[in-house]
């Protein structure tokens, strides 16, 4: 019914153009108000299109998709570790569902300090929890970061910047000590 009403009006201006060109061959003046008369019809059916296709917009489906599962993030030869972090309600505000920072822990041997164990490390927010971050870590290297128990403090890093490192522990120097039979030492 509305498409037929539509027609009817498309075929009404149509005419209207047939006429107005007969009328406009007889002089200037005339011509000038039938080409005025023309441009507003051609408006007018550009805004009578657009309000049919505004009102006949079909709505997108509105699909709810289940949130994705993370180990499609990961690559190989590497783990995602899961983390707690200390300021996660400062990072919250800072990052979406990935960033990249770098990850202290507390120096126990210097109360008040901190000891950076990676820096440049990709860390990914859990799409079932929003609130539990992981980290995104070479194989080899995720020991460094299980090994310390406690909550780690994240420093947003910028995302262009590429390489995660972790940092090595210190070795620890093995000093011996020889004591000869003639009572010299040596080390």
């Amino acid at each position: 019914m509305k498409l037929s009403f539509f027609n009817s009006i498309l075929e009404k201006i149509q005419g209207y153009f047939v006429s107005l060109r007969l009328k406009a061959k007889t002089s200037k003046d005339e011509k000038f108000k039938a080409r005025q008369k023309m441009i507003f019809m051609i408006l007018l059916m550009g805004f009578i299109a657009f309000l049919w296709e505004k009102n006949h917009e079909i709505a997108p489906a509105t699909v709810q998709e289940s949130p994705k599962s993370v180990d499609t993030y990961i690559p190989a030869g590497f783990v995602l570790v899961p983390i707690q972090i200390s300021n996660a309600e400062a990072l919250d505000s800072m990052i979406g569902a990935k960033g990249v920072v770098d990850l202290f822990v507390p120096d126990l041997k210097r109360p008040g300090r901190s000891k950076k164990v990676a820096e440049h490390i990709k860390v990914l927010r859990a799409p079932l929890n929003p609130n539990q971050f992981a980290v995104l870590a070479e194989e080899s290297a995720s020991s460094a970061l299980v090994h310390y128990e406690g909550a780690y403090f994240a420093v947003v890093q910028n995302p262009k910047t590429v390489g995660t490192q972790f940092e090595a522990p210190p070795k620890r120097k093995i000093s011996s000590r020889f004591i000869m039979e003639d009572g010299h030492e040596t080390r």
